[in-house]
């Protein structure tokens, strides 16, 4: 898990470090930060998303979660590809996402679980492409061991 969580940092670094010109400043690629409700994140998640080129098209996200559980601690990873199109604020967003969920019980030597959650969903964003607000519904199936179970999500954020 911990290398999981390792590798997850060191790709937004690399890929924040990409976006850089020599001169410093932004190649025009619209980052953002995000808090989901319900989502790919299972509960509640804290999210980084950006395009790979310009402030349209393809993108990735990946996040940091947990679902509150008594007795144990859970934490989710969700990262995924996306994809936006639409004019001026409003937006059209497909995206696939897989998202890993750990969980340990008790406080010591606890026992460890771990599954993979997969989630396709459509939806509406909401953003500028700087410096503002950034909101998200969306909504599609989740796929957990032969199990689909639908699901919706509200991210509210700012773009960076």
């Amino acid at each position: 898990m911990k290398k999981v969580i390792l590798v997850l940092g060191c790709f937004m670094v690399l890929a924040s470090a990409n976006a850089q010109s020599e001169s410093g400043e932004t190649s025009g690629t619209t980052k953002s930060v995000y808090a989901e409700l319900l989502g790919s994140g299972l509960a509640i998640s804290a999210n980084y998303d950006s395009r790979f080129s310009g402030n349209k098209g393809l993108g990735y996200r990946v996040g940091l979660g947990f679902v509150p559980l008594k007795g144990a601690t859970t934490l989710t990873i969700p990262f995924g590809v996306n994809a936006i199109f639409g004019k001026r604020y409003s937006f059209f967003e497909a995206e696939f996402t897989a998202t890993i969920l750990t969980t340990t019980t008790g406080k010591f030597n606890g026992k460890q679980a771990s599954a993979v959650f997969l989630y396709p969903h459509i939806g509406y964003r909401y953003t500028k492409p700087s410096k503002s607000f950034i909101g998200r519904i969306l909504a599609g199936p989740m796929f957990y061991g032969g199990e689909v179970i639908p699901f919706l999500g509200i991210s509210l954020g700012y773009t960076l």
